[in-house]
This record gives C-alpha cells, structure tokens and sequence, in this order.
C-alpha cells in the first residue's frame, strides 16, 4: 500500500483558492505469490499481480492560455465603438469603456477523481 498527494498552487485563482490538495492512495497484491497459488495454478499463470489506485487530480488551464486571472474583472477603457460625441456640431469625440469579464473570486480548480484498476501477469500454456 501507497498514500501520495500533491499540494500545488496557481496564480490564476484569487488567494482562498490558490492552492489545492490533491491525495492518492494505492494498493498491490502478488496474487502469485499466495500459498493456494501453488502448483497447477502456478504452472498455468506464473506471475499475477492486480493494483488499484484511487486520487484526486486537479487542472488550473482552465480557458485560453493569455487569460490568467480568472477572478479579476476585465476593463477595456479605449474603446471606440463604446464612444459618444457631443458639442454644437458633434465635434468632439471620447472613447467609452466596456467590462470584458465580471469579477468572479470563487473560480478554483478543476477537480476530477480518478480511479485505475490493473491486473498484471505472465501466462504460460502446458501440456
């Protein structure tokens, strides 16, 4: 038996969801190597091993790489189609601001359990 676990952090998330803990645990048995395996089980398979894991994995790339603060809003602040004219014969122009992305601090990671199953061994035909 194993017990592994990853504490990894990401700047794309605001400070109370910067880091994440991500716990594995897995376990072995050499079938083969049991005292009921032995003699005509041995000679048929000689080496049986199954494995299970079971864990947590997380991803930060969430989105498009040039997008990296999720949790911040996003101002443009020069945007000319966002503008308005004014004065006597509309003369004057000035660009106008438009918000990209509402602010969102509870944008964390991406979380999926993942559970494997193996079952290992070397066959071998008599008679």
């Amino acid at each position: 038996m194993e017990g592994n676990f990853g504490y990894n952090g990401s700047e794309r998330f605001a400070k109370e969801h910067r880091f994440g803990f991500f716990p594995t645990i897995g376990a072995a048995w050499y079938v083969s190597k049991e005292p009921f395996w032995e003699g005509n089980l041995q000679r048929i398979v000689s080496n049986l091993k199954l494995r299970g894991t079971y864990g947590l994995v997380g991803n930060d790339a969430i989105g498009s790489l040039d997008d990296r603060f999720f949790y911040l809003s996003e101002i443009n602040p020069n945007v000319s189609a966002a503008g308005y004219t004014f004065g006597s014969e509309f003369g004057n122009r000035i660009n106008g601001v438009t918000e990209g992305r509402l602010e969102n601090r509870d944008i964390t990671w991406e979380t999926i359990k993942k559970i494997k199953f193996k079952c290992r061994g070397r066959a071998f035909q008599y008679g």
